[in-house]
Order: structure tokens, then sequence, then C-alpha cells
């Protein structure tokens, strides 16, 4: 970090355009295929279409299949004075919760 060296927190911001376009750059075999059975979701053929989706497309990853093969449309922007909150299980996210509540008592 030091030497400045950039850590990855995985916060993405964009528009789903940009997005859905480095996806279809990248992968369109599978964009053509979320294309063609996206008027299904939402509806009553909702789980069929999934299924259709999953057994079409061959396993890929979003980071290494997209993001990393679209490096000319990404930008990286140091954060500073930030805090790291990892609230990838729900207790994580109820102790967050309740420690930002004993905060609040605290200063109200």
């Amino acid at each position: 970090m030091k030497r400045g060296c950039l850590w990855n927190s995985f916060v993405m911001i964009g528009t789903a355009s940009a997005f859905l376009g480095m996806f279809e750059e990248q992968l369109p075999k599978l964009f053509r295929v979320f294309r063609e059975r996206s008027g299904d979701l939402l509806t009553a053929r909702e789980s069929q279409a999934v299924r259709e989706l999953y057994e079409a497309g061959d396993a890929s990853n979003f980071s290494e299949d997209v993001l990393a093969k679209s490096t000319g449309r990404l930008a990286v922007l140091p954060g500073r004075k930030l805090g790291w909150s990892d609230l990838g299980e729900p207790a994580r996210v109820i102790s967050v919760l309740g420690m930002e509540s004993l905060v609040l008592t605290q200063t109200a």
C-alpha cells in the first residue's frame, strides 16, 4: 500500500449500458442467449428461461472474462480515508446495524 498499490474492493460504478456493452463484446454468445430469454423474465416462463440460460452458456467469470479483458474501458480511482466492512454474511450486517444504532444513540 505504501508503494501505491491499490486494494480491490470491487466497488463498481457505471451505467448498466456500459457494463452490458462490455459483456456483449467479450461474451457475445452468452449475451445473445440472455437477450433472447429476457422477455420471459418476470413472467410465468421465468423458471424455464433461467434453466435455459444456465444450460446454454459456458461457465464464465465476470471479473476474468469481461472486466479483465475490457481494461481500456475501465478506470481505477483511489479512495482516501475509507473504512472496511465485509457484509457477506447476515450476522455481519446485523452487527454493523447494531453498532450504527449504538453510535446514533450516543450522538443524539
